[in-house]
């Protein structure tokens, strides 16, 4: 195994403070789900250094996800996402729960409303997302957003957690939305 790839004890705790968590949460009632999520990233998203340095690496032109841990029983996904400078995500909302908080760098969120009448969305506002931003996001279209990092100069990460098992964190999650002209 390359030395990039072994896990440190402070990536081992914080994952597995992470996952404890995750697991909590998971037992919550339905509408308090989020906010166990979003208390369990905020935790993690204070050690920025905890991630290996290969889960800090970007490959090819898009973005890049690296599965940190998938619930052995498919509750959920932890993946590390790398946005190299310019990198965004499409206009989306999730088929399934996702929480998400911000390693390194800065993201940029746009949000929007679904527009039944053109089936398209409408952007509402943009906001700069620094590292320790950590948002939560039901399922469904209520809350659609693009991700993306604008800034020329580095590169950001961030940690995201989707209500979904591992072999569908690819294919699964994220729901297109058009955006209206």
């Amino acid at each position: 195994m390359t030395p990039e790839l072994v896990k440190s004890p402070a990536h081992r705790a914080v994952l597995h403070e992470l996952i404890d968590g995750l697991d909590a949460a998971c037992r919550a009632p339905r509408g308090r789900i989020g906010g166990a999520v979003t208390r369990t990233l905020e935790r993690a998203g204070r050690f920025p250094a905890w991630l290996a340095p290969a889960e800090q690496r970007a490959r090819g032109a898009g973005y890049t996800r690296h599965v940190l841990h998938a619930d052995p029983a498919g509750r959920y996904t932890v993946v590390a996402i790398v946005w190299e400078p310019g990198q965004c995500s499409p206009v989306h909302g999730h088929a399934t729960w996702c929480g998400y908080t911000v390693v390194s760098g800065c993201l940029h969120e746009s949000t929007f409303a679904f527009d039944p009448d053109v089936n398209a969305a409408r952007l509402l506002d943009s906001a700069a997302r620094p590292a320790g931003a950590t948002l939560f996001s039901p399922p469904g279209l209520e809350e659609i957003h693009r991700l993306g990092n604008a800034d020329a100069g580095q590169a950001a990460v961030s940690v995201h957690v989707y209500g979904l098992d591992g072999a569908r964190v690819a294919t699964d999650v994220n729901r297109l939305v058009d955006v209206a002209a």
